[in-house]
């Protein structure tokens, strides 16, 4: 578990509004940089996630609030991330959810993992995971319990 560094916000749309053009328009769609990282989830019905500052999307942001049509929240410190990979990896967070059902038609979700609410996004060779921070200790040992297991079940 790492906090994370850079600005986090979140972006809720008002009823009614369109989706703005080159946002993922479907639930569970990512849009992704050149280099491949993600720059806006799609985590629920009108609302996005940011993991990281991006140049535009901010500006996007404040242009869609001076519009009425959405409100930008900025929620620094809300979430730390931990990141699985590999066939472990993929073991502990299947433990505690049905993860191929949850992200077949998608590349991100809004979860609970190990009774711990959390965004989960698919990224290659593993797993991105952002767990509210108050949750966070909570989540470590959790993890932490199921990897023990799936150690002795591997053997």
């Amino acid at each position: 578990m790492r906090s994370v560094a850079s600005p986090l916000v979140e972006f809720v749309l008002f009823p009614g509004q369109p989706v703005p053009e080159g946002w993922p328009a479907l639930p569970g769609s990512v849009v992704r940089d050149t280099a491949g990282q993600a720059v806006l989830l799609h985590v629920g019905p009108l609302r996005w996630f940011a993991p990281a500052a991006v140049p535009g999307l901010s500006a996007a942001f404040q242009g869609l609030e001076r519009a009425g049509t959405g409100a930008a929240l900025r929620v620094d410190g809300k979430y730390e991330v931990c990141d699985f990979s590999g066939a472990v990896g993929a073991r502990i967070l299947a433990s505690t959810l049905d993860l191929a059902g949850i992200l077949r038609s998608r590349d991100c979700a809004a979860v609970t993992l190990f009774d711990c609410p959390a965004l989960l996004l698919r990224e290659s060779g593993g797993y991105r995971v952002w767990v509210q921070t108050s949750y966070a200790a909570h989540f470590k040992a959790a993890v932490e319990r199921a990897a023990a297991i799936c150690a002795k079940i591997r053997g």
